[in-house]
């Protein structure tokens, strides 16, 4: 189901971002790329917040009907800005992002129940509306949290956003959507969600062999290791399939709750298309700006997986083989190409709207380039601070 698909596609992509981490120089096109993200969301130079601006700042829980949910607050400056993560996420999917919206507007993150520190099951879209409709207008964020709010939704974060629009219009004034989950994604997107999960078992223990044999891999390029791997020996291979990691029962968890979430979202979908169907603009003429990732991250992937193809064909289960690869024959071009135009007619929903392609970012933007879903934060602060009631965009 598409649900389970996409937390664990996120989780590969986590993965990856870890062994791609490291210090280096910024390249002339690196600096061109976000002197244009600067452009985008123009605004004068950033300080440090007082001590008094930070007076307001809130990290805690806050009860709702029968569960408490995280919350962090921080900053001052109105319209507020809250934070939707995507599928499976809570509050830390906007460290990168947070700290920098505080700057020049009250941002509030949470996470919703069942997820992080907050108590309480996996919920449906109409209730998780509810849920944070009650905590906007509890005390303790209401006093310096008043609505309309600047909402932000990461992937299945946005449906959560739109179907809080059209409960709550009046307390909406724009949006931003990340990257997010369009309404008519197809059930089945011709990958076997068992092929990322073999994946992600299969370098799990692969990782976890390296890490014990430090000394062995010592001083020798990641091409070596892996030549090294591909032809390991039987009893290698029995030695690294038996490896046990916790990150694997972790992983398992992940997939048992994701399958449990893909049935609620997958109705939250159907639902959605109703919604739009009955009310095509339900924004009017609120600005609503739309982030698109510009990279395929199957492609990075691909490209992760290509030199340890034969270790993990060799250390994943037998069951897998079979998904694992068709994984590599799978046209994801193809499917990005069209779920990126299923994104971009989100355009549809307001008169004013703007399509931003995130060129450096794969599905998560918001770490990948955090500066520009900080600039779009800020255009549509800039949309709603103008006279003109249909500005240009």
């Amino acid at each position: 189901m598409v649900a389970k698909l996409l937390v664990l596609f996120s989780t590969i992509l986590t993965l990856n971002c870890v062994t791609k981490s490291g210090n280096h120089s910024k390249s002339d096109s690196d600096q061109d790329h976000e002197n244009k993200i600067q452009k985008m969301g123009e605004s004068p130079e950033q300080k440090e917040p007082s001590k008094e601006a930070r007076i307001s700042d809130f990290d805690g829980k806050i009860k709702t009907v029968d569960h408490e949910l995280h919350i962090l607050c921080m900053g001052n400056g109105s319209p507020t800005v809250i934070l939707e993560a995507g599928s499976g996420g809570d509050l830390s999917t906007w460290k990168e992002v947070q700290p920098k919206i505080a700057l020049f507007s009250r941002v509030f993150s949470y996470s919703r129940a069942g997820l992080g520190q907050s108590s309480g099951q996996h919920q449906n879209a109409e209730n998780i509306a509810e849920d944070l409709h009650l905590l906007l207008n509890s005390k303790e964020i209401k006093i310096h949290s008043p609505s309309p709010f600047i909402l932000i939704g990461h992937s299945f974060g946005g449906i959560y956003i739109r179907n809080y629009l059209e409960k709550y219009p009046k307390e909406v004034s724009g949006m931003v959507l990340v990257d997010a989950t369009p309404e008519e994604l197809p059930e089945d997107l011709g990958l076997p969600d068992e092929a990322f999960y073999a994946v992600l078992i299969a370098r799990t223990k692969i990782d976890a062999y390296v890490e014990l044999n430090k000394l062995r891999f010592n001083d020798i390029s990641n091409e070596e290791i892996n030549h090294l791997l591909n032809n390991a020996h039987k009893k290698e291979i029995t030695v690294i399939k038996n490896i046990s990691n916790p990150l694997i029962d972790a992983l398992k968890a992940a997939s048992e709750n994701a399958e449990n979430q893909s049935i609620l979202e997958s109705e939250d979908l159907k639902k959605m298309i109703d919604l739009k169907q009955k009310n095509p603009h339900p924004f009017a003429n609120k600005p609503l700006l739309i982030l698109i990732a510009g990279k395929n991250g199957v492609d990075d992937m691909i490209s992760l997986l290509s030199p340890r193809r034969e270790i993990i064909s060799a250390v994943i289960d037998e069951k897998y083989k079979g998904s694992f690869d068709s994984f590599f024959k799978f046209d994801h071009k193809s499917l990005f190409e069209r779920v990126g135009l299923m994104k971009r007619s989100k355009c549809s929903l307001s008169t004013r709207c703007r399509v931003v392609v995130a060129e450096k970012s794969g599905h998560n933007i918001q770490e990948d380039e955090p500066d520009v879903v900080v600039a779009a934060v800020k255009q549509v602060k800039l949309l709603l601070e103008q006279l003109d009631p249909n500005p240009e965009l």
